[in-house]
């Protein structure tokens, strides 16, 4: 998910009353739930997408962050010094705390169709549960509310104070619960429809629409084509398929020879619905290699292109 998500994540739950753990818990809480997102910093050195979302939002990072995160701030603290109305440092709890927020963050990248690596360093297997659209304003709305509501009352110095952040994460999490129960219904329902009309599909992607409950994009693969559609969840699914196909051409001697460059290889380890547009003429091939989760044939963010040369 996009940032301010993961911020707003943690600033919800510094209002369930976890703020008065230990010092600088909105801090741990804010910070850790975007942590993870430090692979950035890995794209100077030639890293890009082959590296997001990997090592730090797999299981050892899951282990390892906390304590590093909260040895760092125990030593912000220690020059810093406490403040007079905020609790001692307690450095179990800022573990803890730290613990929570680092796991809340591949939680959430791991419901849209991009997707986490939960078990790097020791698989490279993605996973997705293609529940929410990357930004999803309704997630921003239910956790801002419950933000400044909850630092309203505590301003007046309400006994109910913790209850708005509470609440608003418990809104949050059962959106999030609706919108998977959502596309797994209609993973099923598609496929049974797909597969009744003859054109049972080898990949299918149930991806979520922006703004919409009800709605969801689809892609699925079938006889060497990604084929695209929209449902919408009525009584039954309504499956409509748009008139556009993209052609895989994964067997094609040029992409072949683009997914064994560096370059290549990087590509698919992320990609999940590859195809590859060729343009060759004389010895050398223009392969755009590309993902039909983001793209129906023209170039998007997620393209890479090589030259190669054609066996003679």
């Amino acid at each position: 998910m996009d940032n301010i998500c993961h911020t707003l994540v943690g600033a919800a739950l510094a209002e369930t009353g976890l703020r008065r753990k230990t010092a600088l818990a909105p801090a741990v809480l804010m910070i850790g739930a975007n942590l993870p997102d430090i692979d950035v910093l890995a794209i100077p050195f030639g890293h890009g997408i082959d590296f997001r979302r990997g090592h730090t939002h797999g299981v050892i990072a899951l282990i390892v962050l906390p304590v590093v995160l909260a040895l760092i701030l125990r030593l912000w603290f220690g020059r810093r010094g406490r403040k007079f109305d905020e609790p001692p440092f307690h450095l179990g709890w800022t573990v803890a705390l730290a613990a929570i927020s680092i796991l809340t963050h591949p939680f959430l990248d791991w419901m849209n169709t991009y997707g986490v690596r939960w078990l790097m360093p020791f698989s490279g297997t993605w996973y997705s549960a293609e529940a929410l659209f990357i930004v999803d304003p309704v997630l921003w709305i239910v956790l801002g509310f419950g933000i400044w509501a909850g630092r309203t009352k505590r301003k007046k110095q309400r006994r109910d104070r913790d209850r708005p952040g509470t609440i608003a994460l418990a809104v949050a999490a059962s959106y999030i619960l609706v919108m998977m129960g959502t596309t797994w219904w209609m993973r099923s329902a598609v496929t049974r429809e797909l597969t009744q009309a003859g054109a049972r599909p080898s990949k299918l992607i149930v991806s979520p629409r922006p703004v919409s409950i009800a709605g969801r994009n689809i892609i699925h693969e079938r006889d060497g084509m990604y084929r695209f559609g929209r449902a919408i969840m009525l009584e039954e699914p309504s499956l409509t398929v748009i008139p556009e196909s993209v052609a895989v051409n994964r067997e094609h001697p040029a992409a072949r020879a683009a997914m064994a460059t560096p370059e290549g290889r990087k590509f698919m380890t992320w990609s999940r619905m590859p195809f590859f547009v060729i343009d060759s003429g004389g010895r050398v091939a223009t392969v755009r290699m590309d993902d039909a989760r983001y793209s129906r044939g023209e170039p998007s963010w997620a393209a890479v292109q090589v030259e190669v040369p054609l066996p003679r």
